[in-house]
C-alpha cells in the first residue's frame, strides 16, 4: 500500500516537473522566435532605408545636384553668371576675399587658366570666364586678396549700388560720390575697396571692376 502511494506520487511530481519544464521550454522557443522576427524586420527596413537614400542620391545626381545637397560647380558657375553681385570690400557671391584660393578651386572647379607672377612666382591669378561672357580673376598667394572682374555693357554684373558696365565716370561718382584717388583710367574707392577702370580711349565706360579689402 505504501509503496503504491509513494510511486504515485512520484509519477505527479514527475509529470509536474516534465510540465513545467516543457512549459519554460516553449516560452524560450516562442520569445527567441519573436527577438528573431524583431531582428529580421529591422534588417529590412535598414535596408529599405539605405536603398530609399540612394535613390534619393542618384536622382539628385542626375538633376545635377550633388549627393551630398550641395550645388555642383557647374551650378555655382552658372549662379555667378546669372545676376552678379559685387560686394565692395567684401567679394562676390560664392567668393569671398580672403578666401583660401584652394577652397575656392576646389568648389568652382579648375580655372580656364592660372598665371603666375612675382620675383618668386608665388602670386597666383585664376581665371574663370562666365556663361554672360564676364570674366573673373582671383588674385592672391594663399588667399584671395583682389578679385578682378572685366566686362561689357552687356555682361550681368552690377554692384549692390547699381553700377554696371558700361556707366561713364560721372553715373559712377554719382553713386560712389568723390573717389579716393582719381585718374584718366579709373576711379579709385579705397575706402569701399574697389575700383573701376575705363578705356582709355572711347567712351565705353567701365570694362573692369576691382575688389579688394577696404583701405583707410
Amino acid at each position: 500500500m505504501w509503496g503504491t502511494l509513494i510511486n504515485k506520487s512520484f509519477c505527479a511530481r514527475f509529470a509536474f516537473v516534465l510540465f513545467v519544464s516543457w512549459s519554460v521550454s516553449g516560452h524560450s522557443q516562442q520569445t527567441q522566435q519573436i527577438q528573431e522576427t524583431q531582428q529580421t524586420q529591422q534588417i529590412q527596413e535598414t535596408q529599405q532605408t539605405q536603398q530609399t537614400q540612394q535613390t534619393q542620391q542618384t536622382q539628385q545626381t542626375q538633376d545635377g545636384a550633388a549627393p551630398d545637397g550641395n550645388v555642383t560647380r557647374s551650378q555655382i558657375i552658372a549662379l555667378i553668371a546669372n545676376e552678379v553681385i559685387l560686394a565692395p570690400g567684401v567679394g562676390l557671391r560664392n567668393i569671398r576675399l580672403g578666401e583660401p584660393l584652394e577652397e575656392v578651386e576646389n568648389r568652382l572647379g579648375p580655372p580656364a587658366k592660372i598665371l603666375r607672377k612675382g620675383i618668386l612666382r608665388t602670386t597666383y591669378t585664376l581665371i574663370y570666364q562666365l556663361d554672360s561672357g564676364t570674366e573673373v580673376a582671383l588674385v592672391g598667394r594663399s588667399q584671395v586678396e583682389r578679385i578682378v572682374v572685366s566686362g561689357n555693357s552687356a555682361a550681368l554684373v552690377r554692384t549692390a549700388q547699381g553700377a554696371r558696365f558700361g556707366m561713364d565716370r560721372s553715373l559712377i561718382q554719382r553713386i560712389y560720390k568723390s573717389p579716393t584717388k582719381s585718374k584718366k583710367d579709373r576711379l579709385e574707392y579705397k575706402n569701399l575697396g574697389a575700383t573701376f577702370y575705363f578705356a582709355k580711349s572711347g567712351n565705353s565706360g567701365v570694362t573692369r571692376i576691382d575688389l579688394y579689402p577696404r583701405r583707410n
